[in-house]
């Protein structure tokens, strides 16, 4: 290595401690697809964060009379970077300067090889922006987010351009089935070329043109394609019935623009080959040609395809955990709805190193063949699919050969043996008898509502389905396959755990399956799927034959909004965001599946306590033996079903919540139109529309508000609206309900424990909206008539003045402060209220709050908990607790908790010093490699003689006085572990 480069290094602050990897030592922990696509890249070192490479170095120390071959070199290797796809940035180092490329960018033009940022004699300061704090931070990614974040990388522009040519294609009248078989084998083609196993001059000495000329040709093209199955066997995407008469010559035009790299849409032709299939990971072909498949398909109910880092999060946590406990490569896996075969070559991938780790030599193609035919299967409904995962671990076979052995290579035939057509509830195909003793069980099954055979099975089976849901389906289903000792891994929709028609489908589960671990990506949901928004969990679990999971502990994590993960999908997990509890909590708590998906334990202590000490509104309801009514308003006439008439609504004035008729504590009639409508779809109770009521939009407003008013008049409203309807004599008791639901509390309670909010929309369900714990006191009736005064002024007034909000504001603030004190909400729990409003729902709207840098008065807030537990029982005549806090630095905040012998001036102190080893080395013993984790951990805690302190990123979401509850149970639990293990020791000294 050049002393240039190390100069580079030691600037930015990076060593092999940070996570630096010079070219030819021993790699870090990559997925083995990333150590084979780096193999043809020509680098001298890479930079890493949690395995994740971030940036490679590469230096060129040429003559100045061969700038045109640097130049090639530079473009070529930016080529592969870009084709790799996994490293953001890449240092070019010259003789005179240094250049920076955005590794996602591609060029189509040679000629504009773009240069990010370039480095030189002038402006050589601007190195240390990439220094080591500012990447691990996130300070670097933050600056320039729309740089790695907008641009269209090569696979989004090579996945546009397949849908687009297979939208041309099928114009053209060739069917789909063609379609897909022509364009894969052509994919295996362009492979079995960049990898050399066919070079340039194959085509040339065999049909006298290059490849891409072949595809012009109909008659070359499917002599190739003989070629190509005498060759290497298998069942490559077999020609279709009738395929070589139906292809002409503006088919085989469009093939070429497409292998060729030019954009179909737009007809822009490229320069130069922007593709390097030697480099481009297998699994990313896969998944774009799954993804542009199952877009055009309009029966599709997947997410279209599986983001590898959740492959690899799945398997890392099964397989890899299975193979390190075993002496051999068996292990057999199962994908039950296979799609493009990702689980299933990635899980290949794994055993073909295990063994070559027991081998430690070059695997035999018959090692290869056998590894695939023992333990790797399949099914798929779809046999677009199934074709689809037999081309992909073909392509990964070839993965682990040398270029001159492929063509030898005859690849084993897996259709009807491991990979299988046919929906995984058919009872009685072939694969129910084939596959047996599996040991793991992965996957992403179809979501959504389906109808088919699942049902059938279901009832047959006694499982409670809901909405039917196929993914619960395939959740039980999976259990014909295993022995006590197999684990499963599915990829489902999130909303099986809080749907409320879906909590008899829990019970059964919770009671036959024992639950490891539960990854929830609800809030972060949109930059998992690039374009499905529905939100999704990984359940790992075992089918348990009749045992007790009561005492089992799950592992829950809920994935939360992080820079790092929106730009580079590396899946950071923050402390307080996993919890443990026991399986039997969530069998008599239903509804703590939601609260733990925003909350802690401390929220699920506290809203147990609220539900336990006092009725709902829907008890109220109950209990008022019908003298209070509640229910929805009317549907319109639906399509197939005959409407009936009634004139009960008509020409009333119409709540539309669309139009904003209905208000928080305000229905705006002067702005309503007449309802016209005499059919409906069924007639609702009549009593229902009859005020006085309080009515509710089935919406939350943007802030997870309730929007709710009372009203003495006549509506005609559709079932968007919900109302309570009582007596002329409720009037108070339905003002009292109304108060409560538009209150700060019941934003926090259901926003925690709603079975949509805070998942995928701003709705509230009516049994979670009712099941709100009540308590009936008049000063909450009376502060509801002030608010409804002011907001009916406001809006008959037209006057929206900052005067008229703020005292509505005021009387809000008022009247929360009522509920909390009627209610004995303390401190801690009104620190958990204000979490949500300050964190949770900020964070789930995307907006930045959450990451600013915390102010003084928010830091003095979060040591105050401390301060406020220590002081009583430290503070005395020779001993004092004291906090100082270092904010002074752009990456982190630190706090230092003291024991001094002297009374402080200040028992919290701001302590103004920006020399970061100062500050680290003032704290403890603390290595630059526990600072990196700091921002993949989110914190640092340790103990010295004397002191005890904690260090976190920068950001609000960090410094919550909610969160300084949390922190200071974990050092008091610290701090009594080491206390018993002091005693103990002193007695074993004793005996």
């Amino acid at each position: 290595m050049s002393s240039k480069l190390e100069d580079i290094f030691r600037k930015l602050g990076i060593s092999e401690d940070e996570g630096l990897y010079r070219y030819g030592e021993k790699m870090p922990n990559y997925p083995s697809r990333i150590r084979i696509s780096l193999n043809p890249i020509n680098y001298d070192a890479i930079y890493n964060i949690e395995d994740k490479p971030q940036i490679l170095f590469k230096e060129f120390d040429i003559a100045r009379d061969n700038i045109q071959d640097i130049e090639d070199e530079i473009y070529s290797l930016h080529k592969q970077v870009w084709n790799f796809g996994e490293v953001p940035i890449l240092f070019i180092v010259l003789p005179n300067e240094i250049r920076i490329y955005n590794g996602f960018i591609f060029n189509r033009d040679k000629e504009k090889n773009k240069i990010w940022k370039k480095i030189t004699e002038r402006n050589r300061n601007d190195i240390y922006e990439f220094e080591f704090m500012n990447l691990v931070s996130g300070k670097l990614w933050k600056r320039y987010e729309a740089i790695f974040s907008k641009k269209e990388r090569v696979q989004d522009y090579l996945l546009r351009n397949l849908k687009d040519a297979r939208k041309v294609l099928h114009e053209k009248g060739l069917p789909f089935s063609i379609i897909h078989s022509i364009i894969g084998r052509l994919i295996f083609s362009r492979y079995l070329i960049d990898r050399r196993a066919l070079d340039r001059d194959f085509f040339y000495r065999r049909y006298k043109c290059d490849f891409e000329e072949i595809i012009l040709g109909k008659e070359k093209l499917y002599n190739f394609f003989e070629y190509l199955r005498t060759e290497f066997n298998g069942d490559l995407f077999p020609l279709v019935e009738g395929e070589k008469n139906k292809i002409n010559e503006s088919h085989l035009g469009t093939l070429y623009d497409l292998f060729k790299g030019n954009d179909i849409g737009t007809r822009q032709t490229v320069l130069f080959d922007i593709y390097d299939f030697s480099i481009i990971p297998v699994e990313l072909i896969s998944n774009i040609y799954e993804t542009f498949l199952n877009r055009e398909s309009k029966n599709s109910n997947k997410p279209y395809y599986t983001p590898l880092f959740l492959v690899d999060y799945v398997l890392n946590h099964t397989l890899d955990e299975m193979l390190e406990n075993m002496s051999s490569s068996n292990c057999k896996v199962l994908d039950p709805a296979c799609g493009s075969g990702i689980f299933l070559v990635e899980s290949l991938r794994r055993l073909i190193d295990k063994e070559k780790e027991i081998k430690s030599n070059k695997l035999e193609n018959e090692d290869l063949e056998r590894i695939v035919l023992d333990n790797i299967f399949g099914i798929d409904k779809d046999e677009d699919a199934i074709h689809l995962s037999i081309f992909s671990i073909y392509l990964t076979l070839m993965d682990y050969q040398e270029s001159t052995e492929i063509e030898k290579f005859t690849f084993p035939e897996l259709k009807n043996r491991n990979l299988f057509v046919s929906d995984f509830f058919d009872l009685k195909n072939d694969f129910n008898n084939e596959i047996k003793n599996i040991n793991l069980i992965v996957g992403n099954p179809p979501w959504g509502r389906i109808d088919g055979p699942h049902i059938h099975y279901c009832k047959k089976n006694n499982i409670p389905l809901s909405y039917k849901q196929i993914a619960q389906s395939f959740l039980v289903r999976v259990k014909d396959f295993t022995s006590s000792n197999t684990k499963i891994a599915l990829i489902v929709t999130s909303k099986i755990l809080y749907n409320i028609k879906s909590e008899k489908f829990r019970e059964y589960f919770l009671k036959n399956f024992a639950i490891d671990r539960v990854l929830e990506f609800s809030s972060v949901r949109r930059n998992v799927f690039k374009n499905a928004i529905g939100p999704g969990a990984i359940i790992f679990y075992r089918f348990v034959h009749n045992q007790d999971t009561r005492n089992k502990v799950i592992e829950h994590i809920s994935l939360k909004p992080n820079r790092f993960f929106d730009l580079f999908q590396v899946i950071v997990i923050e402390k307080h965001d996993m919890k443990h509890i026991q399986q039997g909590y969530f069998m008599d708590n239903d509804w703590l599946w939601k609260v733990i998906l925003y909350g802690s334990i401390l929220d699920f202590r506290f809203i147990k306590r609220l539900k336990c000490n006092h009725k709902s509104i829907q008890d109220l309801i109950d209990e008022s033996k019908k003298q209070l009514k509640k229910g929805v308003g009317v549907q319109r006439p639906s399509k197939g079903k005959p409407p009936k008439l009634t004139t009960l609504l008509f020409n009333r004035p119409h709540l539309d919540t669309e139009k904003g008729i209905l208000q928080r504590y305000f229905t705006d009639i002067k702005n309503a139109s007449k309802w016209k409508n005499k059919y409906l779809h069924r007639p609702r109770d009549e009593e229902l529309f009859e005020p006085p009521y309080i009515l509710m939009d089935k919406m939350l407003n943007a802030d997870f508000q309730s929007i709710a008013a009372f009203s003495d008049q006549k509506w005609a409203f559709t079932d968007a609206v919900t109302a309570i309807k009582g007596r002329p004599r409720d009037v108070s008791t339905l003002k009292n309900f109304l108060g409560l639901l538009n209150s700060k509390l019941f934003t926090y309670y259901i926003f925690l424990i709603g079975s949509s909010t805070g998942i995928e929309r701003e709705q509230v369900h009516n049994p979670k909206r009712l099941s709100f714990p009540v308590i009936i006191d008049g000063r909450i009736s009376r502060k509801v008539d002030q608010l409804q005064q002011i907001h009916k002024k406001m809006n008959e007034d037209g006057n929206m003045s900052e005067e008229y909000k703020k005292i509505a504001s005021k009387i809000e603030n008022e009247l929360d402060e009522i509920i909390f004190n009627l209610y004995e909400i303390d401190t801690a729990e009104k620190n958990l209220i204000d979490y949500t409003f300050d964190v949770s729902i900020p964070l789930f709207k995307g907006r930045e709050e959450p990451f600013n840098p915390p102010n003084e008065n928010q830091l003095r807030e979060y040591a105050q908990v401390f301060l406020n537990h220590f002081e009583r029982r430290i503070n005395g005549p020779n001993e004092f607790f004291c906090i100082e806090i270092y904010n002074n630095v752009n990456y982190f905040v630190a706090l230092n908790f003291k024991i001094v012998r002297r009374r402080p001036q200040r028992f919290i102190d701001f302590i103004q010093d920006e020399d970061i080893d100062k500050i680290i080395r003032s704290l403890g013993d603390i290595s630059l490699e526990r600072m990196k984790d700091m921002y993949i951990q989110r914190d640092i805690k340790g103990f010295e003689k004397t002191s005890f302190y904690v260090i976190k990123p920068n950001e609000y979401k960090n410094w919550h006085r909610a969160i300084a509850r949390l922190d200071l149970s974990e050092f008091i639990d610290a701090m009594m572990k080491a206390d018993l293990r002091r005693i103990e020791m002193e007695v074993q000294q004793c005996l």
